[in-house]
């Protein structure tokens, strides 16, 4: 697994009405905080994050993902998922370590595949 002690930290922040809607984010070899929420329909929605050999720590709520795509690969990361978030995304955290929480319907029509990784859901 990859070591965030020394790695670039990007905070990103999308709290607004389509903020980073339809975005793509690759931040490799980094320490990652995200967040998708704070009432902001679609704030992240039909984006792609591909944070390979990080250190992803990611919060998404209220409608803030849904239909995403997610590849975090060789990583440790932490997805707290609340209030219908991230409905039909897909997650392909392979050969990592994962922690999900999936509030009510958050993850409904979701794809896991982490394949050869911890997950703890």
């Amino acid at each position: 697994m990859f070591s965030a002690c020394r790695a670039p930290l990007h905070i990103i922040t999308c709290t607004g009405r389509s903020s980073c809607f339809n975005s793509m984010f690759y931040n490799d070899y980094s320490h990652n905080t995200i967040q998708c929420s704070a009432g902001a329909k679609a704030a992240c929605s039909e984006s792609v994050f591909e944070n390979n050999y990080s250190f992803n720590d990611v919060v998404i709520e209220n409608s803030g993902a849904e239909i995403s795509v997610w590849q975090n690969t060789y990583s440790t990361n932490f997805f707290q998922i609340y209030f219908n978030s991230a409905s039909e995304s897909d997650f392909f955290n392979s050969n990592s370590n994962n922690f999900f929480i999936c509030d009510g319907k958050s993850c409904e029509g979701t794809i896991f595949d982490n394949s050869y990784s911890k997950t703890r859901a």
